[in-house]
């Protein structure tokens, strides 16, 4: 008995989310429905993007802090691939300022596209926030960024680096 409960609760669920409804609400429902679409075909790039997010070794940008060389390992994403162009026209300097005791912040000047989603960044990653700032974690943070990178530095490395001051993040080819 509750399986055929079950069977006619999805039955109707399917008619109701495909417009077999009034005919006074099809012009809402295809609304709803493209809407639907679009949101579902926006999540599934951004899932593929996140999925297939691995680091580009290929990629030779470097990342420095003042004069240091921070070894990194990119992500392979389309924010990447457009600070690679905008690199090879020269180097990408922010002027970063602590926020929050866990990490530093700093504008980029444009904006990036966006792949983001709701995460939390540890210590070490390196996102874009609101599609215009980048981010350098010595600590943790939940919120939606877009992944750019992971610097592979410890725990004492980046507190010692980031934790002290403002900081200039410099990206280079």
């Amino acid at each position: 008995m509750r399986k055929i409960r079950m069977i006619l609760l999805c039955v109707l669920l399917i008619f109701s989310l495909s417009g077999c409804g009034q005919k006074g609400q099809e012009a809402t429902q295809t609304k709803t429905s493209d809407e639907k679409i679009a949101e579902t075909s926006e999540i599934r790039e951004t899932l593929a993007e996140t999925e297939n997010s691995e680091t580009d070794e290929d990629t030779e940008m470097k990342l420095y802090f003042s004069d240091i060389e921070i070894p990194i390992s990119w992500e392979n994403c389309k924010a990447v691939r457009e600070l690679e162009e905008e690199v090879a026209n020269g180097d990408i300097i922010v002027s970063m300022s602590m926020y929050g005791g866990w990490e530093q912040v700093g504008s980029l000047g444009r904006s990036y596209s966006r792949t983001d989603h709701q995460m939390t960044a540890q210590s070490g990653d390196v996102v874009l926030y609101n599609g215009n700032q980048i981010v350098v974690f010595y600590g943790s943070n939940a919120w939606s960024y877009t992944k750019l990178g992971r610097m592979e530095l410890s725990q004492n490395e980046l507190e010692e680096l980031l934790s002290n001051g403002d900081i200039t993040l410099t990206i280079k080819k």
